[in-house]
């Protein structure tokens, strides 16, 4: 339902905000931090550059992390379950989807093999 939903995404951002606070060593660092997490841009534009190059490169992972981290496509498998040809192109588009997801992030992987921060996409 849509107060589970309301609720998960609370409890996230009380997650990522607790991360912060433990970070932070005094009231002022983590209050200017948060204040810089909410305001992405606060005065300065090439944040703003920043993220619609993160977007544009992640918008991918981010929309299917969204969306496998909510209960829908167990709804809409069983949906597409209770009818015969729904349940046929589930059987053949649900590998097909999985499959190019994992594609695309082994080539994010392996396009970065000769950085010495490679670690870091993991």
């Amino acid at each position: 339902t849509f107060a589970k939903i309301i609720y998960r995404i609370f409890v996230l951002f009380c997650i990522i905000l607790l991360w912060v606070v433990f970070r932070c060593t005094d009231i002022s660092t983590c209050g200017e931090y948060i204040f810089h997490m909410l305001s992405p841009s606060a005065g300065n534009p090439e944040y703003d550059i920043r993220f619609a190059y993160l977007l544009k490169s992640y918008g991918i992972f981010i929309v299917s992390g969204i969306a496998l981290s909510t209960p829908i496509i167990p709804f809409i498998s069983r949906k597409m379950d209770n009818c015969k040809p729904l349940r046929i192109i589930k059987t053949i588009i649900s590998p097909v989807v999985i499959f190019s997801l994992f594609i695309l992030a082994l080539s994010f992987v392996s396009s970065g093999i000769n950085n010495p921060f490679a670690y870091a996409n993991f």
